[in-house]
């Protein structure tokens, strides 16, 4: 009789770890990849939540039964992904008339806008009041981040431009006088140049004049992944439910992002 209810007991064991299992490979499956990769203050495996540009497709994703699974790469990888259908959707990246040709995109969740950043230490006040405009930059080495598209852009229209794997190494080629001006987003900029030298932010400028106008960055959607066009409108509906519910207002307010309405 005891070893009828030891068999019974492993028998029910087994079926309830069964059962688990499969309830745990069916919700793998039921996930959705997105990729993304480190732009602090915006992305960051190191920021709560993974960032606030995190916090909005979570929210988007939640509020329509989405199961997100997010995971960093470098970018030019995340963009591989989405280019081969490895991953439904990248966050965030600037909708551009190239790119649309390629990916879709989700409606933008904020707005940025890149300038050039200088060392004071480096560059004198008098060459900083010669430069007028994005041609005069034409003499002097540029820096940014390997996938930023204003490095991309600048690189293509004759710019010497050097990019890196990182912001941190391009700012402190900046501080060694290795390259003149370093490239990104305002928000970003600063964020990142108080990382890597805490308290001396004076010691570095900004120019007058940014990049173009203000650009918009969303999600960017593979059009090989499977169901990828479905998926994308249901998390059109999440980001519209956000919006209307004030969700969505909080999470740009808390972080200081600029409002895309």
């Amino acid at each position: 009789m005891k070893h009828l209810r030891w068999n019974f007991f492993l028998l029910a064991l087994i079926m309830l770890m069964i059962i688990s299992t499969t309830e745990r490979i069916n919700a793998d499956e039921n996930k959705i990849l997105f990729v993304t990769g480190e732009w602090p203050p915006f992305v960051s495996e190191n920021l709560p939540n993974y960032g606030p540009a995190s916090e909005i497709v979570f929210a988007a994703c939640k509020a329509v039964g989405i199961l997100p699974e997010i995971k960093f790469y470098p970018w030019r990888r995340a963009e591989n992904m989405i280019l081969t259908g490895k991953a439904f959707g990248a966050y965030p990246y600037t909708i551009r008339e190239d790119r649309q040709q390629i990916y879709d995109f989700s409606s933008p969740f904020f707005k940025t806008q890149v300038y050039f950043f200088y060392s004071k230490k480096r560059i004198s006040s008098e060459v900083i009041k010669s430069i007028k405009q994005i041609d005069d930059l034409k003499k002097y080495k540029l820096g940014g981040i390997l996938g930023n598209f204003v490095c991309e852009e600048l690189n293509k229209a004759g710019y010497m431009v050097e990019m890196t794997a990182t912001n941190i190494m391009s700012i402190k080629k900046m501080d060694a006088g290795r390259i003149d001006f370093f490239m990104e987003d305002k928000t970003v900029a600063i964020d990142e140049i108080e990382k890597a030298f805490p308290g001396n932010i004076d010691d570095f400028g900004m120019l007058e004049f940014g990049y173009g106008k203000a650009t918009y960055d969303a999600l960017m959607v593979s059009r090989k992944y499977p169901d990828s066009s479905e998926i994308l409108k249901q998390f059109e509906q999440g980001l519209k439910i956000i919006q209307q519910n004030g969700l969505y207002d909080d999470i740009v307010k808390r972080n200081n992002l600029i409002h895309v309405r």
